[in-house]
């Protein structure tokens, strides 16, 4: 059963303790992580300007995401997630989850990246066979976003892929996509997958699955990595609450603008 209390708790505790009182000494840059991107919030967030985009006002600026007032209003219920939100709440695993597994190398792709390298028919970046991991959010809409989410997970020492689709057969087209972009990269036969998912009944919850998704699979692969086994792939039996999600997504943002307000 998905804890939302303890999330958020979780939420506040630590951006408490790493922004308000600056203690971050366990987010240092692993010796092995090249870009350095991880980081204290201390150092990855500044306060906005007033910075308007029509009467869309930016809240606040999170490793390099703007976050603005249009990005909060679609966390709400019946709303469907813009690839700001998706973007920061990687980020947020990256900062919070990912530095206390430096042994694991992980990447999560920027919508950005991904909407340019899809809409482009671009080749894949080299820098994606550097990691253990690698976790790519799809959008139906690649010049905007904001339409069907769904979660790519390549695993690129077993040569496999995983497209996880709340609504089977929207994004496929983009997994087989990144599948063929795999081989060319590496001159390999790759295999992709479709692991059971939790379904999506609403038609606009695929973006809390998706940040489920990523969360739980991340907590899974940290599993297995000490067990020396695999990850199970699948979740269709899982409990996932695209609400809850809703409720944790709003709670970071809260607390990430108010820590602001407070430095």
């Amino acid at each position: 059963m998905f804890d939302v209390f303890g999330e958020l708790h979780s939420i506040f505790k630590s951006l408490w303790r790493q922004v308000v009182l600056s203690e971050t000494p366990h987010l240092d840059p692993p010796p092995n992580q090249k870009d350095g991107r991880v980081s204290s919030y201390a150092n990855d967030l500044h306060a906005a300007e007033a910075d308007k985009n029509g009467s869309n006002t930016r809240l606040f600026t999170f490793r390099g995401i703007s976050v603005y007032a249009s990005d909060r209003s679609d966390i709400s219920d019946g709303e469907e997630f813009s690839c700001t939100l998706i973007d920061l709440y990687s980020a947020w695993l990256s900062v919070v989850l990912l530095p206390q597994h430096p042994d694991l190398s992980v990447r999560i792709q920027p919508t950005g990246v991904t909407q340019t390298i899809l809409e482009g028919g671009l080749p894949l970046p080299s820098e994606l066979l550097e990691h253990d991991v690698v976790l790519v959010p799809l959008n139906s809409d690649e010049d905007q976003g904001g339409h069907h989410w769904s979660l790519l997970l390549i695993e690129t020492g077993r040569q496999l892929a995983y497209h996880y689709d709340s609504n089977p057969g929207i994004n496929h087209h983009h997994a087989v996509a990144f599948q063929g972009g795999l081989e060319a990269l590496t001159n390999t036969k790759w295999t992709l997958l479709h692991p059971q998912t939790p379904c999506n009944p609403t038609g606009v919850d695929c973006g809390p699955i998706v940040l489920c998704l990523m969360r739980s699979i991340l907590h899974r692969v940290i599993a297995a990595r000490a067990q020396g086994a695999p990850a199970a792939p699948d979740f269709g039996d899982a409990d996932f609450q695209p609400r809850n999600e809703r409720r944790l997504l709003r709670a970071l943002v809260a607390s990430l603008e108010l820590s602001l307000c407070n430095n």
